[in-house]
């Protein structure tokens, strides 16, 4: 716990110095942004790579990186919470990983809360008050409990939220990944995702722990390929002690991805595979697979 604390603080005083000085992507322009993840065979995060040793593959074709950023990044963040009946077991599991997280926002950070279960509300504007997000995901009459489960109405109100924001946009997720009742579908939150150029994190209760972290139902199986499709990061716990250990660890990763960009040769309103390959062995990458070429 020591340790875990240690290296936050660290972060936190690095996050201090550079934030006011991040370059910034905006949608709607030409510069197509990709938020890229390295990690060596021990899963440990890589930092320190330089521009030459990335490259982008745009329907397989090698692309020229116009922009390059090693830095630390500032986050908009949705954070949605699965308060559907299956998860009511593990509500105050959910409520203390949304509060682990946010404690974990840095200067610059954002974020704002919604729940879902058979209906989908959210909460106020975006924000980088930590203590008011907190507030409010403390009082249970501003989250929305219920039977059902509507994943991907929520996944979708929580692109929405993010909708115009400049720099790097999340939605995060926690849930078990289980959908009862949406409206959207999972293939139409995705398109929304990719237009917007949005990464999901899912951060998953399941495991062998207590009755309140143990899965009732088996995750949607669409779910965690829709987090690899957009770039973004699954995580699970089993135990209620290793909340500290996995959100700091999702903290270290977003705000220390690679921020490469490209323009695209044609802007022909279609989906476009991408691939992002490292010339390094040993190492991971992990990347968007796709943007939309708006004109």
């Amino acid at each position: 716990m020591k340790a875990t604390f240690m290296c936050f603080m660290s972060f936190m005083v690095i996050a201090l110095d550079l934030s006011a000085q991040q370059p910034q992507f905006r949608t709607g322009v030409k510069t197509v942004p990709v938020y890229a993840t390295v990690t060596d065979r021990a899963g440990r995060f890589v930092t320190d790579l330089a521009k030459e040793q990335f490259e982008i593959l745009d329907e397989g074709k090698p692309v020229e990186l116009t922009q390059f950023s090693n830095q630390f990044v500032p986050i908009t963040a949705a954070i949605m919470l699965d308060l559907s009946r299956s998860m009511l077991p593990r509500y105050d599991a959910v409520i203390a990983a949304a509060e682990q997280f946010i404690v974990r926002l840095m200067p610059g950070d954002r974020a704002r809360v919604g729940s879902f279960s058979e209906e989908v509300r959210m909460g106020p504007p975006l924000t980088g008050d930590r203590d008011a997000l907190i507030k409010f995901i403390r009082d249970s009459f501003d989250l929305r409990v219920g039977m059902r489960t509507r994943l991907w109405d929520g996944i979708s109100e929580g692109v929405k939220a993010l909708d115009g924001i400049d720099g790097r946009r999340v939605v995060f997720v926690i849930t078990d990944g289980q959908d009862t009742w949406s409206e959207v579908q999972m293939d139409d939150a995705l398109r929304m995702a990719r237009k917007a150029g949005v990464l999901l994190y899912w951060i998953g209760m399941t495991g062998t722990g207590g009755p309140e972290l143990r899965p009732q139902i088996r995750p949607n199986a669409g779910l965690r390929s829709f987090v690899e499709e957009t770039g973004g990061g699954y995580m699970r716990f089993a135990e209620i002690d290793e909340i500290n250990r996995i959100m700091t660890e999702v903290a270290q990763e977003l705000h220390h991805q690679y921020l490469l960009g490209f323009t695209p040769a044609i802007l022909d309103n279609r989906l476009h595979k991408l691939e992002v390959r490292i010339r390094q062995p040993n190492y991971t990458v992990r990347a968007r697979k796709s943007y939309v070429a708006e004109q």
